[in-house]
């Protein structure tokens, strides 16, 4: 019997790589020191197992592209205007300090000045992958050292960016005499085609991905998503940059739409998957003889690394007003040199090290300070404790400096829903009301894009996707609901669910209670049947659930009913539903409507206008970019005047038609007629919301 001996190379990796993962994970550690111990162990300077590194090498660069794609995602710019305040000047200092000491210290040894410049901010780079990975494991990401350290070291992996760019013309021209040239067209191509990118990029990438979810078709929307991030790669690669910025500022373009957390969903497989190899690939280009030869100045660097880093980070954040235990665990956790780093280091040409083995040595420095950084972080809390003073440490005291700062925890404390048809609407609205925050998913393009312009938080994306919901703040959500009618739906996601949150509530709606026992036994906190008494129900329920006074819900289920659901019927409609039929129960909608000069309506008051006679009731009223809510019967309408109009289709019709043409306008004296029996009048509107809201907050769904 004979083997391939690709195959066989790659089935004794990947049995390696799953028993050293098995061990590690046994010990709470991260996978990542395990994939390059398996590489060394099988590598060229090990046993010499696999067949051709340079395969595994190749798909390892795929790994890197596609984690700066999804470190895009995670920094679009408006998430850092909303962080930089806090955060920025600290992760700027750190950076600048580090490497600063450490271009002196490579400059001590005698190497010289441009490798001692690059391996400088080398050395201020953390790792975002092993850190994000292990603090989530351990539940810290939501502690005040897990939600800076998550914000500092993705700011420290932006400068990876431009030394992605700029590093090979670096340092093969060292950055003197004639190559200055060299290196200035450089970063001309990276500053234009980062701008090319980022302002045609988001046009082209909105119009496919427009295109592509009205297929509805799952392995279409992945292959977009590979085919946007590979393509920009080939772009910055065929004008002679790296791949790697291409596939940053796709996902920095992608980051600023509603796909964003389910393009994060799709593409984490095939990242983790070739982030391992690249992690392999590294372990395999290290050689352990290095150890035994210089193994004391390996150890020496390492030592002093971490000190140095660990020593700058704690000072900084100290002195930028952080309290003393977030310091010092921030510092202990951001010690390790980052991934970056490892994939940086194969820029260095053989011939720019000094000695042959110098190129080994910092490898090995990096690769050794991986292991131990995953100790770190695996007991930064009782090494951090243990060594301070018990008395000047809070225990979980947050410090108010950074809270909320973190680009990862955006979403805490709050509400998922998934599905934002009528019901999820409805929800959130009575979650407004109460001042709970809360985030919705949905796969109606139309819907979520009109949900997203009224300032909404919804995403498209598949809520029976464990990774998007763990995106949308799973772990730290109060209640997830489930709006959907789709039975299947509901038990994929009580079924994924449960297992990780069993004491999270889980609400349930579904058409009628034919699989209320089901449901129920899988783990559903609340299961209730379709109608609009169901809305009202689950509301109720989850208010409850989230601590909100019973007499309050009360109060408004009564209001809601008082107006006959007007509250629950004017919601977002998909822009792919046709018209509601005449015999459907519930078919009122928001309409605007601007007053033109010839217009009958102007100099005219609301009342005249008698459209209550038609069941049409004005919701609100702009004027010179200045919105009234609920105008009061005696208000003057003037040209130009926007109107919210709520009713019918045909009721709405036939009010325009009042308004503009003045068709059908009653008698003037003696006054508009009574409105009918249970519809709300604007006055009734206005005392029911104005009065419990304040005037901050609109009726039904529609947002100004």
């Amino acid at each position: 019997m004979t083997f391939d001996p690709m195959l066989l190379s790659l089935v004794v990796l990947l049995a390696l790589a799953v028993v050293l993962s098995s061990v590690f994970r046994r010990m709470t550690l991260p996978l990542i020191p395990a994939y390059m111990l398996a590489g060394t162990i099988l590598g060229p300077h090990g046993l010499a197992w696999l067949a051709d590194s340079a395969d595994v090498q190749t798909l390892s660069k795929w790994g890197i592209i596609l984690l700066l794609f999804t470190l895009g995602l995670d920094f679009s710019p408006s998430r850092f205007h909303e962080t930089r305040r806090q955060n920025l000047a600290l992760a700027l200092a750190i950076i600048v300090v580090e490497a600063g000491f450490g271009c002196w210290g490579v400059l001590a040894v005698g190497w010289p000045w441009p490798l001692a410049v690059f391996l400088g901010f080398v050395l201020a780079m953390s790792s975002t992958a092993l850190v994000a990975r292990q603090l989530s494991d351990q539940h810290e990401l939501n502690q005040p050292h897990g939600r800076l350290t998550m914000t500092l070291a993705i700011f420290q992996d932006l400068l990876a960016l431009p030394l992605f760019i700029l590093a090979p013309t670096w340092l093969s021209h060292h950055g003197v005499g004639s190559s200055w040239e060299a290196f200035g067209a450089t970063l001309a191509r990276g500053i234009l085609v980062t701008g090319l990118l980022l302002i045609g990029g988001r046009v082209l990438v909105e119009r496919l991905f427009r295109e592509v979810t009205k297929r509805k078709v799952s392995e279409l929307f992945t292959l977009s998503v590979l085919l946007v991030a590979l393509a920009s790669a080939m772009i910055t690669k065929s004008i002679g940059l790296s791949a790697v910025p291409g596939a940053f500022l796709a996902g920095m373009v992608l980051g600023e739409t509603e796909f964003r957390h389910q393009v994060e969903a799709d593409i984490r497989p095939f990242r983790d998957v070739l982030l391992g190899l690249f992690f392999v690939s590294v372990g395999m280009l290290f050689n352990p003889q290095i150890l035994i030869n210089y193994g004391l100045w390996v150890l020496l660097g390492i030592a002093l690394i971490l000190l140095l880093k660990f020593g700058v980070t704690a000072g900084l954040c100290r002195l930028f007003g952080r309290d003393r235990e977030t310091a010092l665990r921030t510092g202990f956790v951001l010690s390790p040199i980052g991934e970056f780093g490892l994939a940086l280091i194969a820029f260095v040409p053989p011939g720019d090290w000094p000695h042959p083995a110098d190129g080994q040595i910092v490898l090995g420095m990096i690769i050794i300070g991986f292991l131990l950084g995953s100790l770190m972080i695996r007991f930064n809390r009782q090494v951090v404790r243990r060594a301070a003073d018990p008395g000047l440490l809070p225990a979980t005291l947050p410090s108010t400096a950074e809270s909320g700062a973190a680009v990862r925890t955006e979403f805490r404390d709050h509400v998922i829903l998934c599905g934002y048809g009528r019901v999820g609407q409805n929800l959130a609205r009575f979650l407004e009301q109460n001042g709970i925050s809360f985030v919705a998913l949905d796969l109606d393009l139309g819907r979520v894009r009109a949900a997203r312009i009224a300032g909404d938080p919804v995403y498209y994306g598949d809520a029976t996707d464990l990774a998007l919901l763990r995106s949308v703040g799973l772990a730290s959500a109060r209640a997830l609901v489930v709006a959907y009618q789709d039975l299947e739906i509901s038990l994929k996601i009580l079924t994924r669910v449960r297992p990780l949150r069993p004491e999270l509530p889980i609400l349930i709606r579904t058409r009628d209670d034919a699989h209320l026992a089901e449901l129920q036994q899988m783990g559903a906190t609340e299961v209730i049947p379709e109608t609009l008494e169901a809305s009202l129900m689950l509301s109720a329920n989850l208010l409850h659930l989230l601590g909100v006074p019973a007499s309050r819900i009360l109060h408004q289920i009564q209001r809601v009913r008082s107006a006959r659901y007007a509250l629950l019927r004017s919601v977002f409609r998909s822009g792919e539903a046709p018209l509601r039929s005449p015999a459907h129960a519930f078919r009122e909608e928001l309409r605007n409507l601007v007053l033109t000069a010839e217009a009958p309506a102007v100099g005219q008051t609301v009342e005249a206008m008698a459209l209550t006679e038609l069941r049409v009731v004005v919701t609100a009223l702009r004027r010179d970019g200045i919105v009234g809510k609920q105008p009061t019967p005696g208000t003057e309408l003037r040209e130009g005047d926007l109107l919210v109009l709520y009713g019918t289709p045909e009721d709405l019709d036939r009010a325009a038609n009042r308004l503009l043409e003045g068709l059908g306008l009653p008698p003037p004296p003696p006054g508009a007629a009574p409105p009918l029996p249970g519809l709300p009048t604007d006055d009734r509107l206005r005392d029911e919301t104005v009065s419990e809201r304040g005037g901050s907050d609109q009726a039904g769904s529609f947002r100004h």
